[in-house]
């Protein structure tokens, strides 16, 4: 809110409706710039679609990246259908939470209710098979969904790739 009102009483009221900032005249220029500068840093990365698609993911020798939508084992790209690299891609993501599967339906489907349930787990299946090694780590939770599990060891890896 950019305003002449400098009493507490108005700004408190700004913010209570809302606003994320409140400036009052007299205002710098370039202070203004890099308020709202740092404003859409923020709702950038405060949005959902950015925090979704805005890196790449590393665990060990597995990469996906979503700008390319490519996944790679040891630097050879596996072949996976654009639901699986989905479903892989939000799994890795969210790393060692555990996830329903109507919760993956709904990421995966979003408004298609005509398949089953069970189609997430084709597609866990077929990740599994496909990625070798790290198929491992997409694990079935009993009764409720599926999680993707890093160990320690991997994580330590990950941490010195960094």
């Amino acid at each position: 809110m950019l305003t002449s009102r400098s009493d507490e009483y108005d700004v408190i009221i700004g913010f209570n409706f809302g606003c994320s900032d409140y400036i009052t005249k007299p205002f710098n220029e370039k202070i203004l710039t890099a308020r709202i500068k740092a404003a859409i840093i923020k709702a950038c990365k405060d949005c959902h679609y950015c925090k979704k698609n805005e890196e790449i993911v590393k665990i060990g020798k597995l990469t996906i990246d979503f700008s390319r939508f490519e996944v790679s084992v040891k630097n050879k790209l596996i072949d996976l259908t654009p639901l699986e690299f989905k479903l892989l891609y939000f799994l890795t993501r969210n790393q060692n939470k555990v996830f329903t599967r109507p919760q993956l339906f709904r990421e995966l489907y979003e408004d298609n209710d005509n398949r089953s349930d069970r189609a997430i787990d084709i597609l866990v299946n077929r990740i599994r098979r496909k990625i070798g090694l790290y198929g491992n780590n997409v694990e079935s939770i009993y009764g409720v969904g599926y999680s993707f599990k890093i160990s320690r060891e991997q994580e330590m890896e990950n941490c010195r790739a960094m």
